[in-house]
């Protein structure tokens, strides 16, 4: 009498000549659907015995295959067809409207042979899903200790928000500065501010940002400038009784960002405002010419005229024998920088700010004449 072979238990399960294992259940696959010409195959998801597959018409009503899938599943359902992963209808089969239940599968985009999904989803399901959603909002007034504390730190940290009045047309909204960001703190020694705190220089940028003068010839040329901020004086930048020049403003990129000098060389104070302001329409001269040459200044004396006489709280001016324009009281402690304002002519204009250019180009050449 022979040994019996041994099992070889190495052949993965499922393979051919792979040994039954003990408790195995032995998954027998549904019978494929043979197709019919002119027929294609739809897989009802959904059902309580599992997923069915049947021959359908391709000819046929996406009515009649609403009551068909209806019948598989048991109980009325919503339906969604999908051929290639995509709705193939935009309404669902069960909620079609009366005008659409006509059609034909073949109609609204199934070819004979092709694989129709019917996904269904019954209203207890629908019902289910809908009060969990809802659960989820749901807050009975307490909160932990924790959750507390974590609601506070975020509170701390907020940003403070800032609306504009909502005046005006929208073009008044086209123009004007993006956003407004004092510094927090000297970037040469890290030390905070704190003679004038940067809540004050917040309210001078503001200030100047909301000046009718200002606003009425950023107005007129369509210019945006994305950041308003300060320079902080130094060695770099010019210190007064110390350095031969003064940096006191500076357009990054023809209105990517406006830095002014806002603070005097001791950073005990700020500058005089209409010597701040007379800075902010130089550097607004810039979102046109980048050189200071004669261009730059016809401008800059035609918009420095224009702020004056558009500003409705009706500001003095007067012309200095120089024939630069100067604002009344605009008498500066410290030296104007007349050098070249870094970035502005190296790289090119925003569309925007071309447009914008040209107008105020025109009116710089009426000016002239």
């Amino acid at each position: 009498m022979t040994a019996p072979r041994p099992i070889d238990f190495s052949i993965p399960q499922g393979r051919i000549g792979a040994p039954k294992r003990k408790g195995e259940v032995v998954i027998t696959e549904k019978p494929r659907v043979v197709l019919q010409e002119g027929e294609l195959r739809v897989k009802v998801t959904g059902a309580a015995s599992g997923p069915q597959e049947i021959a359908f018409p391709a000819n046929g009503s996406v009515k009649t295959l609403h009551e068909k899938v209806t019948s598989i599943v048991g109980t009325e359902c919503l339906q969604k067809l999908l051929l290639g992963g995509s709705l193939l209808s935009e309404q669902a089969a069960g909620s079609a409207e009366k005008n659409n239940e006509e059609k034909t599968l073949e109609s609204i985009g199934a070819t004979p042979g092709s694989t129709v999904f019917a996904i269904c989803t019954t209203k207890e399901e629908i019902k289910e899903i809908e009060d969990q959603d809802s659960g989820l909002t749901k807050f009975d007034g307490r909160r932990t200790f924790e959750q507390e504390a974590e609601l506070e730190r975020r509170r701390e940290r907020a940003k403070p928000m800032y609306a504009r009045k909502a005046e005006g047309s929208l073009q008044d909204y086209l123009f004007g500065f993006a956003n407004i960001t004092p510094l927090q703190a000297d970037p040469n020694t890290g030390r905070k501010y704190t003679t004038p705190p940067p809540a004050d220089a917040l309210k001078l940028l503001e200030k100047l940002a909301n000046d009718p003068g200002i606003q009425a010839v950023m107005k007129k040329y369509q210019w945006r400038v994305g950041l308003l901020t300060e320079i902080a004086p130094s060695l770099d930048t010019g210190l007064m009784g110390v350095s031969d020049h003064c940096l006191l403003g500076l357009n990054v990129n023809k209105g990517q960002e406006i830095q002014l000098r806002l603070r005097t060389s001791d950073l005990l104070g700020f500058r005089p405002y209409l010597s701040i302001k007379e800075t902010l329409i130089h550097e607004l001269t810039h979102m046109v010419h980048g050189d200071h040459d004669a261009q730059f200044w016809s401008l800059f004396r035609v918009l420095m005229r224009e702020a004056d006489e558009m500003d409705w709280t009706k500001s003095s001016g007067h012309a200095v024998a120089d024939g630069r324009s100067h604002l009344s009281g605009s008498e500066d402690p410290e030296p104007v920088s007349t050098g070249h304002t870094l970035g502005s002519a190296v790289e090119e204009a925003t569309p925007w700010a071309d447009a914008a250019g040209r107008a105020a180009l025109a009116a710089a050449e009426r000016e002239e004449r």
